[in-house]
């Protein structure tokens, strides 16, 4: 008698799907708002207004969808690390759709400043060779001296990062290492993410907010960026070396 032996699903990639549907389902949801609210505007000159918003806004959305896992060599023994600070109120990182600077590769900048009795998100550009990328902490005073664009003003406005905890977690993952041991290695958010320690970008980027009750606004509370996949063998060039002329 032949016996059929049928394999399933582990538990950790039944968990790996729900994450992965649950990030889907978030960004269907925020769209659908949108565009559920969009499409009940009465007044044909607010959708002129928020097309054009929606038009200004979308070299802006590109620049960070590109942010590029670029190496530089930092410390006396010049190891190289991927360039993307990431924090709650700041981030930066290196583009190679510059939105605001005519320039192959920039740094761009996300920026959340109080003004008055609002948050304001800044994105701003800084050419890439103006910085040196290993000493380099996002200050306010940068998007005073660069190209600058506000994104959005709300409440409360926040950026968190969705991504492997490190580059071993994600490698143990792939190699199905980790299922043959007891741990649990799963993709999640962060408030801050340096992929000088991760060694890897984050999957996306996502900014909350809140608006004033009554407000009126063409922008979900809830905006989310899914940046390009890492190709795990690049090692991109050193910056401070190669483009220090751009």
């Amino acid at each position: 008698m032949s016996v059929c032996k049928y394999r399933g699903f582990t538990l950790v990639e039944v968990l790996i799907s729900m994450v992965i549907m649950s990030l889907i389902i978030t960004l269907a949801v925020s769209s659908y708002r949108y565009f559920f609210n969009f499409g009940n505007q009465d007044n044909i000159q607010d959708q002129d207004k928020a097309l054009k918003r929606l038009t200004e806004l979308q070299p802006i959305n590109n620049a960070v969808r590109s942010s590029l896992a670029y190496y530089y060599l930092s410390g006396y023994e010049q190891q190289k690390k991927i360039f993307f600070q990431g924090e709650q109120r700041a981030l930066s990182f290196i583009t190679t759709k510059p939105a605001l600077i005519d320039s192959p590769l920039a740094i761009g900048i996300l920026l959340v400043r109080i003004d008055g009795a609002e948050d304001q998100l800044l994105y701003c550009e800084l050419p890439l060779g103006s910085r040196d990328l290993s000493t380099f902490k996002v200050v306010d005073s940068d998007c005073d001296e660069g190209s600058k664009f506000e994104y959005l003003r709300a409440n409360d406005i926040s950026i968190d990062y969705f991504g492997w905890e490190s580059r071993t977690d994600i490698e143990n993952f792939t190699s199905g290492w980790f299922g043959r041991a007891e741990v649990n290695l799963t993709p999640k958010w962060f408030q801050n993410y340096d992929s000088g320690k991760t060694k890897l970008l984050p999957a996306y980027i996502r900014v909350t907010s809140i608006y004033e009750v009554g407000k009126k606004t063409w922008l979900p509370e809830e905006l989310m960026w899914k940046l390009s996949e890492e190709n795990p063998d690049s090692m991109r060039g050193n910056s401070n070396s190669e483009f220090e002329d751009l």
